[in-house]
């Protein structure tokens, strides 16, 4: 749920969402509906049974080598098919 009275983050998050409806891969969350109110956003996405990527990692006090190499290659596959696919850069910006 985001409200809407801060423009910016707004815009970061129809853009957010146009990409979301495009991706199709299974390292990026599914976003299956999308709805407003009159002062917010809503998303519905995919069930993540093993919450977010930062939840996941602060659950445990330290990954395996290999675990954590797992979460990596995850993450540089998702990276490459919004870059190559979809054409998209991700960054991150503190509000």
């Amino acid at each position: 749920m985001v409200k809407l009275n801060d423009k910016a983050r707004l815009s970061s998050i129809v853009e957010e969402i146009g990409i979301l409806r495009r991706a199709e891969n299974t390292h990026i969350i599914q976003l299956l509906d999308a709805f407003e109110s009159n002062d917010h956003y809503y998303l519905i996405t995919e069930y993540a049974p093993n919450k977010d990527l930062l939840s996941f990692i602060n659950e445990r006090s330290k990954l395996s080598e290999w675990s954590a190499a797992w979460l990596i290659k995850q993450i540089l596959e998702a990276l490459q098919y919004l870059h190559g696919t979809l054409n998209v850069v991700h960054w991150y910006f503190l509000y």
